[in-house]
């Protein structure tokens, strides 16, 4: 089976979330056939239905059977040093391959639709969701209402979601245990005001307290199974089943009993369920403040404590995930989690309204996405401090230990000796701790994998230099996804030089994020035009610059602003080439430059062209790597910077072939991930693929991709 194959499935609706031309989905995949052959079923794959020749896109709903054509590739992510990688959350989700409808056009809805309990709740709720979009018709705070009442965050805009992270009071979207036990709360109450107006009969059946705990557990299970049931919605619901299961038979079970128990329930019948940060967050959580609380002799304002035990107990793992501190989250928590105690039962009985009596349920609706909005605002305030939030090195685990020691200390009663020895330890994650930098004489370069674009870190004793950005799509950048992480995690604080080598949005498109977040010295470049800012030096490629910086030599070789051909002013052929020596080890940054470029190099510097590390010119195309150029440079290692499974099928066998035959060794991001090459005068001393090295048993990979013998991997449909 190839990529080029058309592939007949079966499939399973399972959910969506649409975006301007494009529907994102997952499938359950129950038959799967190529050329009359039925083939073992990957199971749940992520597909995109993409809007062509003016069809408009279906309107898929749960549990849908439909039969279509598809192009699928195992599940894969960029593998880099600080950054998410998507590959792991995707298995976690139990996600396999993903892919997109080849010929929507001939998609064909089977109208059958599973029976069962499970699928008539994601049905339900699906039909609450599509009640509410049309309610509120996207208006402002619409996209957290949503995600408070049904746990479906696909609404929620960028900036919410960033104003959220950076005050730290993103966890009040994971429908957890504060949501679930206001409503189990609420239901207590209820029962037990109306068990009592009840019939005195009633009281002899059952008890008013045993009705109560049975009336919030209901309504404590029904807002779990709308909220979709996630990690941290299981562990809040096991948690209160114990809690009532202990109160409806007179038994006494501590706290720490019932989080234990809890966390067995969830990993019994989820074990991937470790894998996942929230699993840890949302029990780390519950046992910080428990341990911050309980055994106090006198404990005063104990609601202010809790805000202030949970920041000091959670950043050193808020770091070790997502490499982020968000200074403001104890202030934003603060009257965030008592508004939060309000808006989701009025939110819950709005919807409820909504359904059965509108001429109420719709203005509750009103009230409650206004509530929310005004939320918004002035959490958006807060983050709106640059110092706010502060973006440092997810530490390692041997840093992580001493960390969570540190936070034990703090959160000891006071009086504790030495208690505040604890700040000397979390000073191991100062992001000036422990900077990771090339020894005097060393050099340190890093291509890093965006995909099919280009974006590569050089690094010298006491400076950096950025050689392109990678891409840009509708919802972020590799600028913002992947440079930047990379940047923090080796704690680098400023750039010296961005060079950009040419327009093309997949070798610049991450620059506008980079340049917002870090203090950048110079640009380089040859599209100027591309930087408008007032706030940067922004300087024209031309041959002939250099400069030196701790004993290694950089130095243009092109652009040529004195060329009179017009082929060498436009397009690919205009990047900026950039040769950087130390002593007898040389790399050669490419860009895109195509066979006029060479040649003209060739002709112009044909003795600088030789070289130890070659950026391979446009990812391995047909359009550059001439025979006579391969000669000139004749690189030990030739690396490729390219997508996974690409459109354009590169690197091209046959380009690949050409550099082999010079001897060269070939290192493709696709199936390293980044490359670091550690190089000094007197050459290599160390090449490391970064997914190679932090290889887990669900990664692709292959063992031959990091010596002279590598080739394509076989395109097709690869499952573990």
């Amino acid at each position: 089976m190839t990529q080029k194959s058309h592939q007949r499935k079966f499939v399973k609706y399972k959910k969506n979330r649409q975006q301007k031309d494009r529907l994102r989905f997952d499938f359950q995949i129950t038959q799967l056939s190529y050329q009359g052959k039925f083939y073992a079923s990957p199971g749940r794959v992520r597909l995109s239905w993409y809007e062509k020749n003016g069809l408009p896109l279906p309107a898929l709903r749960p549990n849908q059977y439909w039969q279509l054509q598809l192009s699928l590739k195992q599940a894969h992510g960029y593998a880099n040093p600080g950054s998410h990688n998507v590959e792991d959350s995707l298995f976690r989700q139990g996600i396999r391959a993903t892919g997109y409808v080849r010929q929507p056009q001939t998609a064909k809805n089977l109208n059958q639709l599973k029976t069962g309990f499970m699928p008539w709740v994601q049905q339900q709720r699906f039909a609450l969701f599509q009640h509410l979009q049309t309610l509120l018709q996207n208006q402002a705070g619409s996209g957290l209402l949503i995600a408070l009442s049904l746990g479906i965050k696909h609404n929620i805009s960028p900036q919410d979601r960033q104003t959220l992270q950076h005050t730290g009071t993103i966890h009040l979207l994971a429908i957890s245990g504060l949501h679930i036990g206001l409503i189990a709360f609420w239901g207590v109450f209820l029962g037990h005001f109306f068990w009592l107006l009840s019939s005195s009969r009633n009281f002899l059946r059952i008890p008013t307290q045993r009705f109560s705990l049975w009336l919030g557990f209901l309504l404590a299970l029904i807002y779990a199974l709308l909220a979709g049931f996630a990690i941290p919605t299981q562990r809040a619901l096991f948690m209160l089943g114990i809690l009532f299961v202990g109160f409806w038979f007179l038994r006494a079970y501590s706290l720490r009993q019932v989080l234990l128990i809890a966390a067995s329930l969830i990993v019994l019948f989820d074990p991937l369920a470790v894998l996942s940060p929230g699993f840890w967050l949302s029990f780390a959580a519950v046992s910080i403040i428990l341990f911050g609380l309980s055994g106090r002799l006198q404990l005063s304002k104990p609601w202010l404590r809790i805000h202030w035990v949970i920041f000091i107990g959670l950043t050193p793992l808020l770091l070790f995930h997502f490499g982020q501190v968000p200074w403001t989250s104890a202030l934003a928590n603060l009257f965030a989690v008592p508004a939060i105690s309000l808006i989701v039962p009025l939110a819950l009985c709005s919807l409820l309204f909504s359904w059965l009596l509108p001429a109420l349920g719709h203005p509750l609706l009103e009230l409650t996405s206004w509530l929310l909005q005004t939320l918004m605002d002035i959490l958006s305030e807060i983050a709106g401090y640059d110092w706010a939030v502060s973006h440092w090195a997810q530490p390692s685990i041997w840093l992580l230990l001493p960390a969570l020691f540190a936070a034990f200390l703090l959160l000891l009663p006071r009086g504790f000796p030495a208690r505040w020895t604890g700040l000397f330890w979390l000073l191991l994650l100062s992001p000036m701790a422990g900077s990771n930098r090339p020894a005097p004489g060393e050099l340190w370069l890093t291509m890093l994998d965006v995909g099919q674009g280009l974006a590569m870190v050089v690094q010298t004793h006491k400076h950096v230099l950025i050689y392109d950005t990678g891409n840009r799509f509708s919802y972020s950048s590799m600028g913002e996804r992947v440079v930047l992480p990379f940047l923090r995690q080796n704690k680098l604080q400023n750039i010296d030089i961005l060079l950009v080598s040419h327009a093309d949005q997949d070798h610049s498109g991450g620059a506008e994020e980079i340049l917002q977040a870090m203090p950048v010295q110079k640009i380089l470049t040859s599209a100027p035009a591309f930087f408008k800012t007032q706030q940067h030096i922004v300087q024209s490629c031309q041959q002939g610059q250099g400069w030196v910086w701790d004993g290694v030599e950089f130095e243009l070789l092109h652009p040529d602003a004195q060329s009179t051909s017009s082929l060498l002013r436009k397009g690919n052929d205009r990047s900026c080439v950039l040769r950087i020596q130390n002593g007898d080890s040389v790399i050669l940054l490419t860009g895109d430059i195509e066979k006029t470029a060479e040649a003209w190099l060739s002709m112009q510097n044909l003795e600088k062209l030789h070289a130890t590390v070659l950026q391979v010119p446009h990812h391995g195309s047909h359009t550059s790597s001439t025979p006579d150029f391969i000669r000139a440079v004749q690189a030990q290692y030739a690396l490729f910077a390219t997508g996974y499974h690409n459109r354009f099928h590169l690197p091209k066998a046959d380009i690949m072939q050409a550099y082999q035959q010079h001897g060269a060794k070939l290192l493709n991001t696709a199936h390293t991930g980044a490359i670091l090459i550690k190089l000094n005068a007197s050459g290599i001393k160390s090449v490391q693929p970064w997914r190679l090295q932090h290889q887990r048993y669900w990664h692709w990979s292959d063992n031959n991709c990091c010596n002279s013998g590598m080739q394509e991997p076989q395109l097709g449909v690869r499952m573990k």
